[in-house]
């Protein structure tokens, strides 16, 4: 293998706390490093080194891997492996930054299977080289020695945890960090919105980005759920790192900035959409969320409460918290402000001390960002909130589905995971009204829940189960399930015989009868009733005989659905009972 040193000199920016490293700017491809044969395909590797390096990040400005290979990147000791890159991984403008990988030494592997030798891209065009951590010096240097108390892992904090995973590790190109909140819109489609700190890319007092600094966005590495494993461990929870986002909103005068992700953040369903609130009032309890000191996520609350005060570095009011050097807080760009109901409702912008033994610390109102300067560009409004529903906060939530089984050949029952506790759920069978009338049994067994029983007499081998999702009375968005159904490998004489079902109901009590066809061995079959409003199994008993009576006297009067099952043929009849 090739042993590529990176040399670093000196340790520059140290000015900027948000900081992991100094970019050095490389240019390598697949024709440096060594290929070896394996027994499917191809193996590329090559090793780089930085001196003292704290970790190394890569940053490659051109990744095309087609279908079937993969990329790993792996530290010396081989304690860390991150990857499989593969073709699904990378985004159309074919860039792609590498989380942050620990130690000075690092191997890139690039596997090409039989039949695709040759396809692959790579131009690698960065290397951050990890320095120490500015942001603990920085604060060792203000309190001159004083013992203090530096935020916690939010590992420490269990009743966050779900919300810390709404809370995403901004990486840079250049070096620098930052944090972003994974927010919910108010149509609930998990959309991958991500509300950052505009001076995370953009020094100047105003909106005029450089196509620099967009680039800046649409190279960055959103890395989620990094964080301990349990409070006080060495073990890194299994975090997920998406590439490259596009920026859709922005406004100096808050210093909000919105991105969209380039990549599919739902499928994963331990991630969490953000909750935020509007109402403009300062949280009681602030609780604020960022990378701190490591590259696992801090929690910091206020222990003096938040006020409002004006921010000496925007002139702007802010929500303000005001601790000792003893309480040191996450002081990462953009870390999310969050409420008592875990609702955003600002993230951190500035800190300032005085030499008085205090730290200040100015954060963002998210109401005054909702409607920012007015125009689609530069309000969160216009992108949170599209269909103009006007509520005033939403609550945090993992991403929804349609969950039961994918084959409905006898009864099944569907359900919401994580539907939010303020949702109701109406259930249909589109453009189907035998089905719905027949075979769909909404708020059964449970409220929000149905239950699908095919039917038979309706000719049909899949169905589309659609949920309509309610907020209130406010119908917010909808899901869908394609269900199975097999009505196949049941001889006729069966099927013939059970056709000829005949459903009689003389007072109350109701007679099926099943009369024989052609010379079929006398069949044992299976009767049983439901209620059509509510879905209810009322009777249900496994006869041989041609006929059998259910006395339903004391039923309660309504329409009853009473089905005859052999094998996997099932018919069913309405009988009303007075």
């Amino acid at each position: 293998m090739v042993d590529m040193k990176i040399r670093y000199f000196t340790e520059a920016n140290k000015d900027n706390e948000n900081r992991y490293g100094v970019p050095i700017d490389v240019s390598y491809t697949l024709s440096n490093g060594r290929w070896s044969s394996t027994d499917d395909g191809r193996l590329w590797s090559m090793n780089f080194h930085s001196d003292n390096a704290e970790s190394l990040t890569f940053y490659f400005s051109n990744l095309y891997l087609p279908k079937g290979a993969e990329l790993y990147i792996v530290n010396k000791d081989e304690t860390i492996s991150y990857g499989p890159v593969n073709h699904d991984a990378l985004t159309e403008k074919g860039h792609y930054l590498s989380d942050i990988i620990p130690g000075s030494d690092a191997t890139i592997y690039l596997y090409e299977p039989s039949g695709v030798e040759g396809q692959s891209i790579m131009e690698l065009s960065r290397i951050i080289h990890g320095c120490s951590d500015f942001e603990k010096n920085r604060v060792k240097a203000q309190t001159r020695g004083v013992t203090i108390n530096y935020p916690q892992s939010v590992a420490c904090y269990p009743a966050w945890t779900n919300t810390s995973d709404g809370v995403g590790t901004i990486i840079f190109s250049d070096g620098t960090y930052a944090n972003g909140a994974l927010l919910m819109d108010a149509r609930y489609t998990f959309a991958p919105y991500l509300l950052f700190n505009l001076k995370s890319i953009h020094t100047a007092n105003n909106s005029d980005l450089t196509s620099a600094e967009i680039v800046k966005v649409c190279t960055m590495a959103v890395k989620f759920r990094a964080r301990e494993i349990s409070c006080g461990s060495s073990t890194q929870m299994t975090s997920y790192t998406y590439n490259g986002a596009y920026l859709k909103s922005w406004w100096h005068e808050t210093s909000f900035a919105l991105a969209y992700i380039m990549q599919d953040v739902k499928q994963q369903k331990n991630i969490t959409w953000l909750g935020w609130n509007l109402s403009g009032n300062a949280p009681s309890q602030g609780t604020w969320i960022g990378k701190y000191g490591s590259y696992y996520s801090a929690l910091s609350y206020t222990i003096n409460g938040i006020s409002t005060s004006q921010n000496p570095f925007s002139n702007k009011y802010e929500w303000n918290a005001v601790e000792d050097w003893y309480t040191v807080g996450v002081t990462t760009k953009g870390s999310p402000l969050f409420n008592t109901d875990k609702q955003v409702c600002g993230f951190y912008n500035d800190y300032i001390t005085y030499g008085d033994g205090y730290y200040r610390y100015w954060f963002s109102k998210f109401s005054d960002s909702w409607s920012g300067g007015g125009q689609n560009n530069n309000r969160l409004s216009n992108h949170l909130d599209v269909m103009n529903f006007g509520f005033t906060s939403v609550n945090s939530c993992h991403p929804m589905s349609i969950e039961g089984p994918t084959s409905a050949t006898g009864s099944a029952v569907y359900y919401i995971d994580n539907l939010p506790s303020d949702f109701t759920v109406d259930w249909c069978l589109p453009h189907d009204d035998y089905c719905n009338l027949h075979c769909l049994y909404e708020n059964t067994p449970a409220s929000n829940q149905c239950t699908v029983t095919p039917d038979s007499q309706h000719d049909m081998t899949e169905i589309t189960l659609r949920a309509f999702l309610y907020r209130g009375s406010t119908f917010v968005n909808s899901l869908e399930k394609t269900i199975t159904v097999n009505y196949g490998n049941t001889s006729n004489g069966i099927r013939k015989n059970i056709e000829n079902l005949q459903v009689t109901n003389v007072g109350n009590i109701i007679t099926a009868k099943i009369p024989q066809v052609g010379n079929n061995e006398k069949m044992v079959w299976t009767i049983d009733a439901y209620d059509a409003s509510t879905g209810k199994n009322v009777f249900k008993k496994k006869v041989s005989e041609e006929s059998y009576s259910i006395d339903a006297i004391d039923w309660k009067p309504g329409v009853y659905v009473v089905r005859v099952t052999s094998g996997k043929e099932s018919f069913s009849e309405k009988v009303v009972i007075k």
